[in-house]
């Protein structure tokens, strides 16, 4: 089922702006009133100039002939059904996925010690992995049973994803990260933490014609064709970049080991992938994906996995994204490893 987005009083003023025209809420009362009283109208971000210009003339045309206002609800239902067959927007869940509050913020000074030594881990990830500081980085992990999942590994070992990794960066596969903010929950017992890390996924892409399905595009309205840019060179000769951003929550389960002088490491990391776009690197040059390429990835991750399957990597389809069954049960996990429980993360092919 399509996610549906329930129309507010913020989504109704920036229907307004996106519709490119004044949509008066003032004298008009019932019209502003029977807009917000679709139940779960989608809103379609593509489309909503099309539909809330369609709502204008609607409303025009009952201010100038007097019809009344079921025949204007009438014609905005019909408008609604119209464009609901459309593609919508993925957006992230209106539900508070936790069913109980952790200590995340303040507490006494030997919480806030734990949340920022959990926090150094999580942080790890994108400062020691980018830079290949290997020693590093197998530092932020436990000495035994540490696994992390990702779009083009699927679940490995800890020492099996920094083999992978190491082979990909020989082959020159460039992947950064940007850490975006990372807060910390701690169990009751002080002994397990889920640390969260927003971060965006950088991956860039070198594709040659055998990479390309015969399409590449050229988004400065030439249309693909060969013009007189002078990237048109290059592109003749079939080798263009570009990169893939994936905005994403990386959650670590970490755990204190009493064994290590009560270190605190990383037992699991498995990402939340929210939305991702393709990104040009010269201005003008990205590939074009098939329908049958994008439909069978979710869509947190669909374009950075389809370049990813272009490249030969088998794609983990398992992934939780920004809503849906997998981001429900992802929070599920998370608070029985706060709770001190057993942890299922390892979904492939159980869906």
């Amino acid at each position: 089922m399509l996610p549906k987005y329930r129309l507010t009083s913020t989504s109704w003023q920036r229907a307004r702006g996106e519709a490119g025209c004044d949509l008066p809420a003032g004298p008009a009362h019932w019209y502003k009133k029977a807009l917000l009283g679709l139940h779960e109208l989608s809103f379609l971000a593509t489309t909503s100039s099309k539909f809330y210009n369609t709502v204008w003339r609607h409303r025009q045309a009952h201010l100038s002939s007097k019809v009344t206002s079921s025949h204007f609800i009438t014609g905005i239902h019909t408008k609604v059904h119209t464009y609901s067959t459309l593609e919508l927007v993925t957006m992230t869940s209106p539900q508070d996925p936790h069913t109980k509050l952790y200590s995340h913020i303040n507490g006494q000074a030997s919480d806030l010690l734990d949340r920022y030594a959990v926090s150094e881990l999580c942080k790890g990830w994108p400062v020691y992995r980018d830079a290949s500081e290997w020693q590093n980085y197998r530092d932020l992990f436990t000495a035994e049973g540490a696994y992390v999942w990702t779009t083009w590994s699927g679940p490995r070992t800890v020492d099996e994803f920094i083999s992978i990794s190491k082979a990909g960066k020989e082959k020159d596969v460039f992947i950064m990260h940007r850490e975006c903010g990372t807060l910390v929950e701690l169990g009751k017992d002080k002994t397990r933490a889920i640390g969260k890390m927003k971060a965006t996924i950088t991956h860039r892409f070198k594709f040659s014609p055998q990479h390309s399905n015969g399409t590449h595009a050229a988004s400065n309205g030439s249309n693909g064709t060969t013009g007189t840019h002078p990237h048109d060179a290059a592109k003749a000769e079939g080798e263009y970049e570009f990169d893939v951003d994936c905005d994403c929550r990386f959650i670590f389960f970490v755990e204190k080991n009493a064994s290590t002088n009560n270190e605190w490491k990383t037992r699991y990391v498995k990402l939340f992938y929210e939305k991702d776009k393709v990104v040009t690197v010269d201005g003008f040059t990205a590939p074009r994906f098939s329908k049958a390429e994008l439909e069978r990835i979710p869509k947190g991750y669909k374009y950075l996995g389809a370049a990813q399957a272009r490249l030969g990597y088998e794609i983990d389809l398992d992934l939780p994204t920004a809503s849906g069954e997998l981001w429900d049960r992802m929070y599920g996990e998370m608070e029985k490893w706060l709770d001190g429980g057993k942890v299922d993360l390892f979904w492939e092919g159980k869906q």
